[in-house]
């Protein structure tokens, strides 16, 4: 069962939401899923949601993706289908 996180972006357990973080910046070849940047490009990344947190969605890795500030705010609480899922990351 996932945890909450706190305000800070972990999970009460700094060391563990630095590795979760990572292990999903890696799987997504640090690029945002939805338009393909990276941080060569300018992108800020972020950890999105896929199932948003507002409606039941837990901080576990299959419910993660890399996405660049830009489309994570624009998508909100949203589930949209992210590019990586049409194309293999």
């Amino acid at each position: 069962m996932g945890k909450k996180a706190p305000k800070n972006g972990g999970n009460g357990n700094a060391p563990t939401f630095l590795k979760l973080r990572f292990q999903v910046l890696e799987r997504d070849g640090f690029r945002c899923r939805y338009c393909g940047r990276s941080v060569e490009d300018g992108a800020k990344l972020q950890l999105d949601h896929v199932h948003p947190k507002s409606k039941g969605g837990k901080w576990e890795r299959n419910n993660l993706i890399t996405a660049c500030q830009e489309c994570n705010l624009g998508k909100g609480d949203r589930v949209l289908q992210a590019r990586a899922e049409l194309k293999a990351v």
